[in-house]
């Protein structure tokens, strides 16, 4: 069951996830809902085989003309991106 929904960037995790999200990424999640100024419901947990996890969530964030609240999925994808190289030269990704 999940508790009421308070729009103060909070994170809240059903059933399982519970005991299977790791704290740094809790944290992670929390300083996202607090900046995108939404709450986060995490669905479910998946591993990679070093540890790492990729969450599965819903996003709510009131939407203040109409007073009622858009849902939107979104993957936390807690694995180290690898660098991209271009000729040499390590380049950032941004938006992938």
């Amino acid at each position: 069951m999940i508790s009421k929904i308070s729009f103060k960037g909070d994170v809240f995790l059903a059933g399982s996830t519970k005991s299977l999200v790791k704290p740094n990424e809790l944290q992670s999640m929390k300083r996202y809902a607090k900046f995108k100024d939404c709450d986060v419901v995490v669905l479910n947990r998946d591993y990679y085989s070093d540890g790492k996890g990729k969450c599965e969530t819903i996003l709510i964030k009131k939407d203040n003309v109409t007073g009622q609240n858009n849902l939107f999925t979104k993957v936390f994808d807690f694995m180290h991106r690898k660098e991209n190289f271009e000729d040499g030269v390590p380049v950032k990704l941004e938006n992938i």
